[in-house]
């Protein structure tokens, strides 16, 4: 699907955006206090409105406020040397330590005014085929479904087996010494069994569909756990859960160079639909 001019502008300008933002975060020295990163900012100097698509504003301390600003340009077509003068002018007006072009590609009068001023340093992006970006961390979406648990009972003094009573909250149930509702406890413990469970099926490597089980044994000593007026040694837990697993599906994915990448993913699951968007920063030159 082609996007609209103005969406396609939208979507370069978020993507540097955040990349940007995430460049700042990890900054040694980063505070709310020391950086501040907005789009579509609109500076007003002698009168004179200023659009900035991206604007960071550096207060490092009293006299050390400086603004960075990013133009950016999801043109097919080359940027050319009016939209650097521009740019130029922008840096000069609003008093820019620095000042970023993000386009796809640029006339050669373009980089030629590009060079004649130092403040002006002019980046690449680039729209990324999704279908051939991997899914950071491999990031899916496990959903739980129908889930099945029963309690058996072990009385002290035997080994009979004895099938905790269909009805458990008629069931009276007393725990070191305090009654205690059974069918809460129950149901307590078949979810926290089927959270653990859950928690250790490697579903990094697996899709579709799954039944897991599971079984757990909670041993108690005299007198400590009494059902229906008979101690019990032992409870032993069994069920089983439906789990789905979703692979996310990467839906757009932009690239500026020396900076960083933004890749958005879907993930479309029975129940819910979510959409992620993860920043990869690039580490820059290695000494």
């Amino acid at each position: 699907m082609t996007l609209p001019s103005q969406e396609k502008g939208n979507a370069l300008e978020k993507a540097v955006r955040l990349i940007e933002g995430a460049i700042i975060h990890s900054f040694p020295g980063y505070s709310e206090s020391t950086f501040r990163i907005e789009g579509k900012k609109i500076v007003v100097v002698d009168g004179v409105r200023h659009e900035v698509d991206v604007y960071v504003l550096a207060s490092l301390g009293r006299g050390y406020e400086s603004p960075f600003i990013f133009e950016c340009k999801n043109w097919e077509e080359k940027v050319g040397k009016n939209e650097i003068i521009i740019l130029s002018e922008k840096v000069k007006v609003l008093g820019a330590q620095r000042g970023f072009f993000v386009a796809k590609s640029y006339t050669a009068d373009a980089i030629a005014q590009a060079a004649l001023d130092p403040r002006i340093e002019l980046l690449t992006a680039a729209e990324l085929d999704p279908a051939t970006v991997a899914v950071p961390a491999g990031v899916h979406l496990v959903q739980t479904g129908e889930t099945h648990g029963k309690a058996v009972i072990r009385n002290k003094g035997s080994g009979k087996r004895e099938t905790v009573p269909m009805d458990l909250e008629a069931a009276s149930f007393e725990l070191q010494g305090e009654t205690t509702d059974l069918s809460k406890y129950v149901r307590s413990w078949i979810e926290k069994a089927r959270e653990e469970r859950c928690r250790s099926f490697p579903s990094l490597t697996l899709d579709g569909e799954h039944t897991l089980e599971f079984k757990e044994t909670r041993t108690f000593q005299q007198g400590e756990a009494v059902v229906n007026g008979k101690p019990v040694a032992a409870i032993d837990l069994e069920g089983t859960v439906k789990v789905q697993v979703f692979r996310a599906v990467v839906v757009s994915a932009f690239e500026v160079t020396t900076r960083g990448r933004l890749i958005s993913v879907e993930i479309a699951g029975s129940q819910v639909e979510l959409l992620a968007e993860f920043v990869q920063v690039d580490p820059g030159p290695t000494a």
